[in-house]
């Protein structure tokens, strides 16, 4: 990315004014909804498409992005070091792991390995090898791991493509490029060629604290081989306005076509400028929007991929997204980075390549771990998910139980409990009031009210009852008296 702007000197406004305009429709493109495999979870289709995907999972390489850390999750490490469940205590790596050991197991030979390359960037590429080696690569082969360090481009500070100094001095300040980049590592590399060789025939892309992924991605994998798609894009339904790209097929008036992958603060405008003055709405039957989110969980066949990467040199479209200063828009806020993203590869597909997507339910593909607790909170209260550490925890063991619910296993759930026993209980609240009474009490010297005007039986009331709280050793009459007569009245046992 730093190449291109140095050599060329072009206005990265400019650069994004036109990404935008061809996204917008303005140099003759129009969005219609995309043709792809609609898939329900469970179903006979899906189960024949697993099957069919099994077949060539042997056949497959894995790439994980992992080039973040985990500061949105108020977290300083590596996320894929993050615990994917509090039960197990395993790590997302470590998950990962398992389930390619699993594919290699039911696929391979005893002398292949199924090859896993991890794109880490100068923040975590140290992090991830130690991490590695600490936990003895999670039982793969150390040859079958490969780490490729995507490099940070320069900062630009405003529409003139100015670089940024770091702390005033003589050097760049820089950031990172995007995922993008892992297109351009695979080539450069040498990976995506030296796989080839290997007989591998697809590439299965996947995001760091996904944990779902690997539970769809066999159907992914059928799809891609039954239909011979160069690229697919696994999808889950989106609701109208969504914070998460659009899969959007695009055409122009001479013919040419694209599906590729909208960004959603640009579907909107997109489509009140082509389609509808509504934009972005629901469809009449599901409540979704017609076009599906995309997740950045891919499948590509990699002969075709090479060809592609080889003639372009994997250089993805780049943009910029800056906030100004002020209303003039000429300088930024802040120093903005150079993005490039890994779904924009389709962009440089020939006309007539084979693109497509894969929808399935959001249940059994998608529930990332990216956001902190208030973060989750605020997207939980306005209707989102909340894709938190907790929630892609929780939506995993759901995710369990619905899968063995639909092999036939009898699933048994805790009932609903009274809304009374979700208040604070009976004891706690006698305790508060009696400290807000007297603060120089000892919390033992407080003793619960009765049994029975706390189950609500009692015939009297808050206002009249005088022995809601009290010294230990007193006791309400009433309590008392069901006592004595309890340990009077001989039991059943006795009396037979």
């Amino acid at each position: 990315g730093s190449e291109m702007c140095i050599r060329d000197r072009r206005s990265p406004a400019a650069r994004r004014r036109r990404r935008r305009a061809r996204a917008r429709g303005c140099a003759g493109w129009t969005p219609e909804v995309p043709t792809g495999a609609r898939v329900e979870a469970g179903s006979a289709e899906f189960l024949a498409l697993e099957a069919i995907g099994m077949q060539h999972v042997g056949q497959t390489g894995f790439v994980l992005v992992a080039g973040g850390l985990g500061e949105r999750l108020g977290y300083n490490g590596i996320k894929i070091a993050l615990p994917m469940d509090l039960v197990s205590g395993k790590s997302f790596m470590q998950w990962y792991a398992e389930y390619i050991l699993a594919f290699q197991a039911r696929a391979c030979r005893a002398d292949r390995a199924i090859p896993l390359a991890i794109m880490t960037s100068d923040d975590t590429h140290e992090r991830t090898a130690s991490f590695l080696r600490e936990h003895d690569f999670f039982g793969l082969r150390e040859q079958q791991v490969t780490l490729m360090k995507q490099e940070k481009v320069p900062a630009l500070v405003d529409n003139a493509a100015r670089f940024a100094r770091a702390d005033g001095s003589f050097l760049l300040e820089t950031k990172p490029h995007g995922h993008g980049d892992v297109h351009h590592l695979l080539l450069s590399s040498g990976i995506a060629q030296s796989w080839a060789k290997a007989g591998v025939k697809w590439l299965a892309f996947f995001q760091d604290t996904n944990a779902l992924a690997f539970r769809a991605m066999a159907c992914l994998l059928g799809v891609s081989a039954k239909h011979k798609l160069e690229y697919n894009s696994l999808t889950v339904p989106r609701t109208p306005g969504e914070a998460v790209g659009g899969i959007v097929r695009l055409k122009r008036a001479d013919g040419a076509e694209m599906t590729v992958n909208v960004e959603y603060n640009q579907l909107d405008p997109l489509l009140r400028a082509t389609v509808s003055a509504e934009g972005d709405v629901a469809d009449g039957a599901s409540g979704n929007s017609p076009y599906p989110g995309n997740i950045n969980v891919l499948a590509l066949e990699l002969a075709p991929y090479i060809k592609v990467l080889e003639s372009t040199g994997g250089q993805m479209p780049e943009f910029v997204n800056p906030k100004y200063k002020d209303g003039a828009k000429e300088a930024f806020a802040k120093p903005t980075r150079i993005e490039c993203m890994m779904q924009d590869y389709p962009r440089l597909l020939a006309p007539g390549a084979r693109v497509g997507f894969t929808q399935l339910d959001r249940w059994i593909a998608f529930s990332p771990a990216k956001n902190n607790a208030n973060d989750a909170a605020k997207k939980a209260a306005a209707g989102g998910p909340p894709e938190s550490a907790s929630s892609c925890e929780a939506d995993m063991y759901s995710a369990n139980a619905r899968l063995l619910a639909k092999a036939g296993a009898p699933i048994l759930r805790s009932p609903a409990r009274p809304r009374a026993t979700r208040r604070p209980t009976p004891t706690v609240r006698a305790r508060s009031r009696a400290l807000a009474r007297a603060p120089q009490a000892s919390m033992s010297r407080v003793a619960p009210r009765c049994g029975r005007w706390a189950s609500r039986s009692c015939s009297r009331r808050k206002s009249t009852c005088a022995r809601r709280s009290r010294p230990r050793g007193q006791s309400c009459s009433r309590r008392s008296r069901a006592a004595r007569s309890a340990r009077a009245r001989p039991s059943s046992s006795t009396a037979t």
